[in-house]
């Protein structure tokens, strides 16, 4: 079948491409850092959606390469491809409100004044900072 040298050094290209994706993903939001200084919910936010899109490069990049071992046909890699986008935008969408419904409480504990158009503002920045 396949040796563990093999795996381990496909594993290893795509552990460094995810962390390239990652490095991207963080240079992008590192660039409108600025913009995001005014809101104290959405510094919170930052760390944990920088995380997030490393984190969904790296299952997908994985499961994809699994899958490529078990199904030859390529008309299974665009199902697979096209299944697995559809889960993990799903989850990635209800990270986002999960995480904006919590960065709002954290900066409300901290002081910040709160009200609920300023959280429907929030959890929008979030999905809009997610595309």
């Amino acid at each position: 079948m396949f040796s563990i040298k093999q795996i381990f050094g496909e594993s290893l290209t795509v552990l460094l491409i995810t962390s390239v994706i990652s490095l991207i993903a963080g240079l992008f939001l590192r660039s409108i850092q600025d913009k995001l200084l005014v809101i104290l919910p959405l510094i919170i936010i930052l760390p944990a959606l920088n995380g997030m899109i490393g984190n969904y490069g790296i299952i997908i990049i994985s499961r994809f390469t699994t899958e490529l071992y078990k199904f030859k046909k390529k008309n299974v890699h665009y199902h697979l491809v096209k299944h697995m986008f559809r889960e993990i935008i799903q989850i990635a969408i209800m990270s986002a409100i999960y995480i904006a419904i919590l960065a709002t409480f954290i900066a409300y504990i901290k002081g910040f004044d709160f009200d609920s158009s300023l959280l429907w503002k929030i959890i929008w920045i979030t999905l809009r900072l997610l595309w």
